[in-house]
């Protein structure tokens, strides 16, 4: 069930229902461009995570006019669409994205995919020229080299990056300078888009976007545990960030809940010491920016209390929350063979040759057998290779 403080009126929700919309019906003649925001193939939750928010984030910035629509080093757009890499059917797959979006309030269809989301296989090919003849650009969040799919499609003006991966020197021509924004060391896309949001207004007050940004840091940064320690300043700095936010946000909708509130006059009295403690917490960081300052703010991240718009599946605190949403996108036991090539793909090229790469979340011995009911593990995969239009597709 989805928490109280997140509902279908969520500003998120409302423009990503817009955003799908608008970008469906076509071009408008006269309109400036359009910006597509999408993530990697593999398509986890912080590419889905990342696209989407960053759409939204930007979209609120003001642009050269004053009016919004701004992004860094691209030109005023009138849409700002998030698509996410992969077909609506495969959403379910990411037991972990369905865990979250449930939680944050959206309408899952069907095929158990979120309804105001717009996926590739719904871009059709007509759709795609027309709006590259009318002017499209592309940011790309999780990744930093375009993939030929998604080039073929949607064009090659690339004009905005927002990535923790190795930069692989890409799209210098159309994204250089501030609209490419890679931080190798953070362990999440979404700290950055977080940061982002931490200075427009208009985010500052969106419990979903909030809970969507802080629950996929938790999930890339493994809850902040000090022993896989995948996460450093962009990523602690972001959660305590979001974590504040949260908190102030629960203290107006304490006090905005009057029969709530007289039942327990403290509650919102707490809430906001909570809230007063984490910007303390965060204006230190900002005057020790050393190693031992991210490790200690990062223990106290992981630790802390979540509002209770944040509790996703039961969690009660950010390392909790990291590894309730790892035990749901490690828990593949209801998948196919089929589904479990498709969960974790990306397409690759070399020697004149397309091939897939396949990241499996069982043993080799575990998928043999999964493989038996389709005519075994050679079948299996050549079968895939050729649904995916790939010379080969290997398990890394």
């Amino acid at each position: 069930m989805p928490h109280a403080m997140q509902s279908a009126t969520a500003p998120l929700l409302l423009f990503l229902g817009r955003a799908k919309r608008t970008f469906l019906a076509g071009p408008a003649a006269g309109e400036p461009r359009a910006l597509v925001y999408i993530g990697n193939a593999a398509g986890d939750l912080d590419t889905i995570v990342s696209s989407l928010t960053a759409a939204f984030v930007r979209e609120q910035q003001p642009g050269d006019s004053g009016a919004p629509g701004g992004a860094p080093g691209a030109p005023e757009a009138a849409l700002h669409v998030p698509v996410l890499p992969f077909a609506r059917a495969d959403f379910r797959l990411r037991q972990d994205a369905s865990l979250l979006f449930a939680h944050c309030g959206f309408e899952l269809d069907g095929q158990g995919a979120p309804s105001e989301l717009l996926f590739w296989d719904e871009v059709s090919a007509e759709l795609a020229g027309a709006w590259r003849d009318a002017g499209l650009g592309l940011v790309l969040t999780d990744h930093n080299a375009l993939t030929p799919a998604v080039g073929a499609a949607l064009g090659q003006q690339v004009c905005g990056i927002i990535d923790h991966h190795q930069d692989e020197g890409k799209h210098l021509d159309t994204c250089d300078g501030d609209a490419r924004r890679i931080d190798t060391s953070a362990g999440s896309a979404c700290s950055l888009v977080a940061h982002e949001a931490a200075a427009v207004a208009a985010c500052q007050e969106d419990v979903t976007l909030s809970t969507l940004l802080l629950a996929t840091i938790a999930a890339d940064c493994r809850g902040f545990d000090p022993k896989q320690r995948r996460f450093d300043w962009a990523d602690v700095t972001a959660a305590h960030g979001l974590l504040q936010q949260l908190q102030q946000q629960q203290v107006q909708q304490l006090l905005q809940q009057a029969p709530d509130y007289a039942a327990d006059p403290n509650a919102a009295a707490a809430a906001a010491t909570a809230a007063s403690a984490t910007r303390d917490a965060v204006f230190d960081m900002f005057l020790k920016r050393d190693a031992a300052a991210v490790d200690s703010a990062a223990a106290t991240a992981r630790a802390a209390a979540l509002p209770t718009a944040a509790t996703v599946g039961g969690a009660e605190s950010i390392g909790a929350l990291g590894d309730r949403l790892l035990k749901a996108r490690f828990d593949v036991s209801a998948l196919s063979a089929a589904d479990l090539l498709k969960l974790d793909y990306k397409p690759a090229s070399g020697g004149g040759f397309k091939v897939g790469v396949a990241a499996i979340f069982v043993s080799l011995p575990e998928f043999t057998v999964l493989c038996e009911s389709s005519g075994g593990l050679a079948a299996t995969m050549r079968a895939f290779a050729e649904q995916m239009g790939e010379a080969i597709v290997v398990e890394p």
